[in-house]
Protein backbone atom coordinates (compact mmCIF):
# COMPACT_ATOMS: atom_id res chain seq x y z
CA UNK A 1 0.00 0.00 0.00
CA UNK A 2 1.43 3.75 -0.95
CA UNK A 3 1.44 5.54 2.27
CA UNK A 4 0.97 9.42 2.29
CA UNK A 5 4.28 10.12 1.36
CA UNK A 6 3.34 9.03 -2.20
CA UNK A 7 7.25 7.75 -2.46
CA UNK A 8 7.96 4.04 -3.93
CA UNK A 9 11.42 2.61 -4.22
CA UNK A 10 11.00 -0.15 -6.53
CA UNK A 11 14.19 -3.29 -7.58
CA UNK A 12 13.65 -5.40 -10.50
CA UNK A 13 16.17 -8.35 -10.85
CA UNK A 14 16.41 -11.00 -13.37
CA UNK A 15 18.96 -12.92 -15.70
CA UNK A 16 18.70 -11.85 -19.15
CA UNK A 17 19.83 -13.93 -22.46
CA UNK A 18 18.91 -13.82 -25.81
CA UNK A 19 20.24 -16.06 -28.76
CA UNK A 20 19.48 -13.82 -31.57
CA UNK A 21 22.32 -11.74 -32.04
CA UNK A 22 22.28 -7.61 -31.74
CA UNK A 23 18.10 -8.46 -29.93
CA UNK A 24 17.62 -6.23 -26.55
CA UNK A 25 16.16 -8.14 -23.79
CA UNK A 26 13.97 -5.77 -21.53
CA UNK A 27 12.78 -5.96 -17.91
CA UNK A 28 10.34 -3.29 -16.50
CA UNK A 29 7.29 -3.20 -14.11
CA UNK A 30 3.77 -1.82 -14.46
CA UNK A 31 1.44 -0.30 -11.51
CA UNK A 32 -2.29 -1.19 -11.15
CA UNK A 33 -4.66 -0.33 -8.36
CA UNK A 34 -4.63 3.35 -7.05
CA UNK A 35 -1.80 3.58 -9.42
CA UNK A 36 -2.29 2.98 -12.91
CA UNK A 37 1.52 3.30 -15.10
CA UNK A 38 2.64 1.54 -17.52
CA UNK A 39 5.63 -0.14 -18.36
CA UNK A 40 8.61 2.14 -19.18
CA UNK A 41 12.21 1.37 -20.64
CA UNK A 42 13.09 4.68 -18.45
CA UNK A 43 12.73 2.89 -15.63
CA UNK A 44 13.54 -0.48 -15.72
CA UNK A 45 16.64 -2.32 -17.24
CA UNK A 46 17.86 -3.81 -20.69
CA UNK A 47 20.58 -6.40 -21.86
CA UNK A 48 21.65 -6.18 -25.18
CA UNK A 49 25.02 -8.24 -26.91
CA UNK A 50 26.54 -9.41 -30.04
CA UNK A 51 26.98 -12.62 -28.93
CA UNK A 52 24.34 -15.62 -29.03
CA UNK A 53 25.54 -16.61 -25.81
CA UNK A 54 25.61 -13.40 -24.00
CA UNK A 55 24.31 -13.23 -20.52
CA UNK A 56 23.81 -11.19 -17.66
CA UNK A 57 22.27 -10.83 -14.10
CA UNK A 58 21.10 -7.42 -13.28
CA UNK A 59 19.47 -5.00 -10.82
CA UNK A 60 17.98 -1.84 -11.60
CA UNK A 61 16.21 0.01 -9.13
CA UNK A 62 13.79 3.41 -9.38
CA UNK A 63 12.64 6.19 -7.42
CA UNK A 64 8.70 6.74 -7.83
CA UNK A 65 7.26 9.82 -6.41
CA UNK A 66 3.86 11.19 -6.66
CA UNK A 67 1.66 8.29 -5.95
CA UNK A 68 -1.63 7.98 -5.24
CA UNK A 69 -1.89 6.90 -1.63
CA UNK A 70 -4.04 3.38 -1.38
CA UNK A 71 -3.24 -0.28 -2.89
CA UNK A 72 -1.15 -0.99 -5.78
CA UNK A 73 0.08 -3.82 -7.56
CA UNK A 74 3.70 -3.84 -8.89
CA UNK A 75 3.82 -6.22 -11.76
CA UNK A 76 7.35 -7.38 -13.70
CA UNK A 77 6.76 -6.84 -16.91
CA UNK A 78 9.26 -7.85 -19.86
CA UNK A 79 9.73 -7.39 -23.82
CA UNK A 80 12.26 -8.11 -26.44
CA UNK A 81 13.65 -6.05 -29.71
CA UNK A 82 13.72 -9.35 -31.50
CA UNK A 83 14.52 -13.20 -31.34
CA UNK A 84 13.60 -14.98 -27.79
CA UNK A 85 14.54 -13.39 -24.68
CA UNK A 86 15.13 -15.45 -21.75
CA UNK A 87 14.10 -14.36 -18.18
CA UNK A 88 15.56 -16.37 -15.41
CA UNK A 89 15.79 -15.99 -11.19
CA UNK A 90 13.46 -12.91 -11.31
CA UNK A 91 12.66 -10.49 -8.46
CA UNK A 92 10.96 -7.63 -8.01
CA UNK A 93 11.08 -5.63 -4.62
CA UNK A 94 9.18 -2.59 -3.56
CA UNK A 95 10.13 -0.77 -0.58
CA UNK A 96 7.48 2.20 0.26
CA UNK A 97 8.83 5.10 1.79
Amino acid sequence: TVGSSGKALVTITAQLSNPTANAVSYVGFALTGANTVAASDTTGMQFGASGAAALVRASSTALLTGLAAGSTTFTAKYRVSAGTGQFLDRSISVVML
